[in-house]
């Protein structure tokens, strides 16, 4: 990836790219998810794309919530993939949730799912004036105070970006 994004600067183009290093070294055996953003701090628009996540990231901003959702294939699955870029504002102030899907296989007894795509924006909405550390420590507060470590099926990684304001 590094080797890449030495030549490169658009998301699209160097998942592009990583996949097809993954098929001249016959790395297909296994694949990789990825979600990929660069962040202009001139312009505020952070540009991105996605290589298969199945699961959304969250901006969001004092005034609203929404998903950074992009279908596409994994790095490592076909061959001759092309990926897209998008853009968006983020200025001062706003913050970007990253989770991995960990997160959304989390269940109550009962089956339910602790958070769903609705019902994180929800817990963000409602949380969101937290600082970063806070706003994460409460999403895994609220995760462990369901369910006991155990039924874990899969890791739990949450990561949030916030920019500063002035």
């Amino acid at each position: 990836f590094s080797i890449h994004a030495k030549l490169v600067h658009k998301p699209g183009k160097l998942l592009q790219m990583l996949n097809q290093q993954f098929f001249r070294e016959r790395l297909t055996e296994k694949y990789v998810t990825v979600f990929l953003g660069i962040l202009n701090t001139d312009t505020d628009e952070l540009t991105w794309s996605s290589a298969g996540q199945s699961v959304s990231p969250i901006l969001y901003t004092d005034a609203e919530e929404c998903l950074l959702s992009m279908q596409s294939f994994p790095i490592g699955l076909l061959e001759n993939v092309s990926y897209a870029d998008e853009v968006c504002k983020f200025e001062a102030g706003a913050s970007l949730l990253m989770y991995s899907d960990g997160m959304m296989d989390v269940h109550l007894r009962d089956g339910t799912p602790i958070f769903d795509e609705r019902s994180l924006l929800g817990f963000i909405h409602d949380q969101k004036e937290r600082n970063t550390q806070n706003m994460v420590n409460a999403l895994l507060s609220h995760i462990r105070s369901q369910v006991r470590a155990e039924d874990f099926p899969d890791d739990v990684t949450i990561f949030l970006l916030r920019r500063n304001r002035l």
